[in-house]
């Protein structure tokens, strides 16, 4: 039976966490509705769901897990067809697996549930602008586009879009990629990443990164 003071104890720890994470839930929040427009089920939606290195073994990273269930949760809202694309190499040696980023995230996002009528993979991107750019002609004729990772990523996603193709960048519509304290600790480390990502490349119109395939690390 726990005490009134363990009781309290406990809330005062949740508490303590909400107020640290909370810079980073209100950031997250921005980005979600950054550069995109609410979604009007109308049409075909295309999905670009952005790779991150799998886990080692070729398993499934917690981020991608995160990636993914946003991605079946932004599928699952939208009332028409539905086109998925999973982006991401298979060339990080970290992992010990030769299976692509976009080959593990798909396979674990149809597990989940992914209602999709088309799940088309993109094998080749490095790094988060190759993501965008290699991916783009695979959804060029969706009436709905919504890149899908967390916030604040996907906002980055969002510019690139804004310099590649000004004309898509007007049929993107937020993911459902934010939802408060459902991953307080990933929303603040991500939150700080793209911070420093926006130092260094530019924020409204970023900088490309060296693709990981010449051997420059980057996200």
């Amino acid at each position: 039976m726990s005490t009134p003071a363990k009781g309290m104890g406990g809330a005062l720890a949740r508490a303590g966490v909400m107020a640290v994470a909370l810079p980073g839930e209100i950031a997250q929040a921005i980005a979600h509705r950054t550069a995109a427009q609410e979604p009007q089920g109308a049409g075909r939606l295309g999905m670009i769901v952005l790779g991150r290195p799998s886990a080692r073994g070729g398993k499934v990273h917690g981020l991608q897990h995160q990636r993914c269930l946003n991605a079946v949760r932004t599928a699952a809202a939208h009332p028409g067809p539905v086109r998925a694309v999973f982006t991401g190499w298979a060339g990080s040696t970290a992992t010990e697996c030769d299976r692509s980023e976009a080959a593990v995230m798909a396979e674990h996002a149809q597990r989940l549930g992914l209602r999709a009528d088309e799940v088309l993979l993109e094998e080749t991107a490095s790094t988060t602008f190759e993501n965008v750019r290699n991916s783009l002609p695979l959804v060029g004729d969706c009436d709905e586009i919504a890149l899908v990772s967390d916030a604040f990523h996907g906002l980055r996603a969002r510019r690139h879009v804004q310099q590649l193709r000004p004309d898509l960048a007007e049929r993107l519509v937020r993911a459902d990629d934010h939802r408060w304290f459902e991953y307080p600790g990933p929303a603040l480390r991500s939150a700080v990443f793209e911070v420093g990502m926006g130092l260094k490349y530019g924020f409204t119109d970023p900088g490309v990164p060296a693709s990981r395939i010449a051997g420059t690390p980057t996200d």
